[in-house]
């Protein structure tokens, strides 16, 4: 069995995977977490038959990870301070 990576997902540590065997032909598709290119191992797979189940797996994590950061930087007073006074600046500029 080959690995062939398709795609990484760097901030979330998933790369996507496909597992061809001796034929050439896709066994499966492996969402891995933390992919070691140099061995070819990972420490976690979640494993699947088509690239549109693997694909949505994967888009569902980076939407989780957005929202994790959008959730820490919009809570921070600092940043709604900052929103604030720049909202005041725009302002008076658009006058």
């Amino acid at each position: 069995m080959k690995n062939i990576v398709l795609n990484a997902w760097k901030s979330i540590d998933y790369t996507l995977i496909a597992r061809v065997n001796d034929n050439g032909e896709v066994h499966e598709f492996v969402a891995a977490y933390a992919y070691d290119e140099t061995d070819g191992t990972w420490c976690q797979g979640h494993y699947f038959e088509k690239m549109n189940d693997a694909m949505a797996y994967i888009n569902g994590l980076v939407d989780e990870h957005i929202e994790q950061i959008q959730e820490q930087y919009f809570n921070d007073p600092e940043v709604q301070r900052g929103f604030h006074q720049q909202d005041i600046i725009d302002m008076y500029r658009a006058e």
